[in-house]
Formats: C-alpha cells, structure tokens, sequence
C-alpha cells in the first residue's frame, strides 16, 4: 500500500485510485472528475491514512497536457 493514493466521491460513485512510480524522479498524472472528494493515502504497510478535509475540484478542460479550468470562479461551469 506504499504510495498509493485513493480519491472517493462525497456524492457517491467509483473511487479513483493512484499509485505513484517506482522512482521518486518520475512523474504521474493525477485525473480527477470536478467534485468533492475526500482522500486516504498509503505510506506503507497495509494500512491507509485519511486526509481530512474535502479536497474540491473545480470544473477543468485538459488541453494538451494542461488542465485549464472551464469556469471563472464562482461562475457556472462551461
């Protein structure tokens, strides 16, 4: 469980789980859908650590390899 971060929706649906690369100089993309969303996160052994507060994504476009958000703060999603 080392190094592995697990992402659960607050609303309900599928959780969105990571783990990170072998080598701590490579780099890997975290993709998560715009929501409320609470994390645990894995640093060893079998057991997972909570991040306690609500981690918000706000609504985003990728282009490219860049996520650009798709509404001004406080604005309606595009």
């Amino acid at each position: 469980m080392k190094h592995v971060h697990v992402f659960t929706p607050i609303g309900g649906g599928a959780n969105r789980v990571f783990v990170a690369p072998a080598l701590p100089t490579q780099i890997y993309t975290l993709a998560v859908p715009a929501g409320s969303w609470k994390m645990m996160y894995g640093t060893g052994g079998i057991v997972m650590s909570h991040y306690n507060p609500v981690i918000v994504v706000p609504p985003y476009k990728v282009t490219g390899r860049f996520c650009e958000r798709t509404a001004t703060k406080g604005g309606p999603a595009s």
